[in-house]
């Protein structure tokens, strides 16, 4: 994973350290995390890499269910938002199919069930349902109806293709235990959306044959003191743009293989830091929003972002990509392409983005995931997890709770029942 920052002039190194200062506590609360790897802790999120039982309790889930062809997710927000990054940015063409059931999406499932329909055998299917709170109104909803269709179609030895992931104490996995189903365990301590490195998204990885492995040593690597201190400066920088009046932080993707990667850090910033009251009961302002951008963008909203608008920090996303497609060498529109790779141009145009910035002096940062994606994407998962954190601390909010959120689910509840 690379890293690179093109600053406005307020933002200094000078600023940026003297805030990166004030991290040194949290960062060593972090670091023995590491070593106590203790599942009641929050901090657990950022440990569960070196926690080899657990790791061999999510692989032996895995074997038991064997080969698929087809993995469906229900669950919604950190549920799913992780194994869809990973599983667009590390998917090939051998890899089983995905699909998530998240909102309420009559459409969505009816195409899902069409989707279903072409498989013959039920070892052909597994469907892993994911709630931390096992309470989750659109996740029981679609698990409810995904079980309907596929006993419909399999009858009930469709059970055994089940994965219920939850906390010990659920409901959930009391249910899916009578069912006959596999069941996983969630830390009860792990936040929705710091839970992609658990068994919210072990289990997944390995059903759909992802470099899990190697993922997860690119996470551990986070832990080095020149990792950590890059999240800890990362977070520091942010901190400075929300101290000067920022409104936004927009997520600009140039690969389609990085759009759920976006969404998944935009869960993960937006959870954890909106937050209206300090752990001290005071009042805080919120960090601006975070929004998402494509290379689409640029005949879009990037008039309204280049005319000045002001108080706009970027993050631009890109994927080092070895396959190339030519154009002809002979050109029937324009003699000026003809030769080039569509990855050249692609470049071309996400360096001319970054050099117009530069001159309207508009401040970003670049993040490349590299050639051995796994790796990189690993290590981008849980410097990010990290940086929210410090990123919280500085604010002096707490980072693993989202009381905001909770207000819909009990106006739902009501309203329903």
């Amino acid at each position: 994973m690379l890293l690179a920052y093109y600053d406005e002039k307020r933002v200094s190194d000078r600023s940026i350290k003297k805030t990166t200062r004030r991290l040194d506590g949290v960062r060593e609360e972090v670091a023995n995390s590491l070593l106590e790897q203790d599942k009641s802790n929050p901090l657990y999120a950022l440990s569960v890499m070196y926690d080899d039982a657990y790791i061999e309790e999510c692989r032996k889930v895995a074997e038991e269910i064997g080969r698929v062809k087809h993995l469906v997710v229900v669950g919604i927000g950190g549920s799913s938002a992780g194994i869809q990054a990973i599983y667009d940015v590390l998917r090939t063409e051998s890899s089983p199919t995905l699909s998530v059931l998240s909102d309420i999406n009559v459409d969505a499932f009816k195409t899902l069930c069409r989707t279903l329909d072409k498989y013959k055998s039920v070892d052909d299917v597994s469907v892993c349902v994911i709630s931390k709170s096992g309470t989750t109104t659109e996740t029981l909803v679609n698990a409810e109806m995904l079980l309907e269709y596929l006993v419909q179609k399999f009858g009930e030895e469709v059970y055994k293709r089940f994965v219920f992931i939850s906390t010990a104490q659920s409901d959930l996995l009391t249910k899916g235990r009578r069912l006959g189903a596999h069941l996983a365990t969630l830390p009860e301590s792990v936040s929705g959306r710091f839970s992609i490195l658990t068994s919210v998204g072990q289990i997944p990885m390995h059903l759909l044959e992802l470099p899990m492995d190697t993922l997860m040593d690119g996470a551990r690597s986070a832990g080095e003191e020149d990792y950590d201190k890059l999240a800890s400066t990362s977070a520091a920088r942010l901190y400075r743009y929300y101290r000067l009046g920022y409104i936004e932080q927009n997520v600009f993707i140039f690969s389609d293989r990085l759009l759920s990667l976006g969404r998944w850090y935009q869960q993960l910033f937006c959870e954890t830091l909106g937050k209206t009251v300090r752990l001290n009961g005071r009042k805080v302002n919120p960090i601006f929003n975070l929004t998402i951008s494509t290379a689409r963008e640029l005949h879009s909203t990037a008039q309204l972002y280049f005319s000045g608008r002001g108080r706009v920090f970027f993050d631009f996303y890109s994927l080092v990509d070895t396959n190339e497609s030519f154009l002809p060498t002979k050109t029937r529109l324009d003699e000026k392409y003809s030769g080039h790779s569509l990855e050249e141009i692609e470049s071309v145009i996400y360096a001319g983005v970054q050099q117009a910035m530069k001159t309207m002096m508009l401040p970003f940062s670049t993040t490349t995931i590299e050639e051995d994606r796994a790796y990189s994407l690993g290590l981008f998962l849980s410097i990010k997890m990290r940086e929210a954190i410090y990123l919280a601390h500085l604010m002096d909010v707490d980072a693993f709770n989202q009381p905001n959120v909770e207000i819909y689910k009990k106006h739902v509840r009501e309203i329903l029942f």
